[in-house]
């Protein structure tokens, strides 16, 4: 299915986000098939909060984010450090590749990634979330 649906960006259960910042929702009868969207539902269903997330950037990769989200409230401020892992899927190499998630240092806020073999990854993320 990844290998198909570059062109979603962003899929919850409520709406998908397409290329061209375009929303769509179940139902509507242009822009995604509701075939489709039922099929990744099926899928993701077991997950009791979930996303889907897409970019590209060095070629198409497809971020799947079932939870595991962690977040830090600085010391005299509003912002909270956020760090997540979770797994990719890319057609192309991705870096940084690093031999684990584990023990890196909580002021790397780069996306690192740990291959789990064939075009599967493991990924942490992290940065820092303002109020705007």
């Amino acid at each position: 299915m990844a290998q198909e649906d570059f062109s979603l960006h962003y899929f919850h259960r409520d709406f998908l986000m397409l290329d061209g910042n375009k929303v769509w929702r179940p139902g509507t009868p242009e822009g995604f098939s509701s075939a489709r969207y039922e099929l990744y539902m099926s899928h993701f269903r077991r997950f009791p909060k979930w996303t889907i997330n897409s970019f590209d950037k060095n070629g198409k990769v497809l971020q799947f984010s079932p939870g595991s989200v962690v977040t830090w409230e600085t010391e005299n401020s509003f912002e909270r450090i956020v760090f997540s892992k979770s797994i990719a899927y890319s057609e192309v190499p991705i870096s940084p590749l690093v031999e684990s998630l584990d023990g890196v240092k909580f002021e790397t806020f780069t996306t690192l990634y740990k291959s789990i073999g064939g075009n599967w990854y493991l990924y942490r993320s992290g940065g820092i979330s303002k109020p705007e």
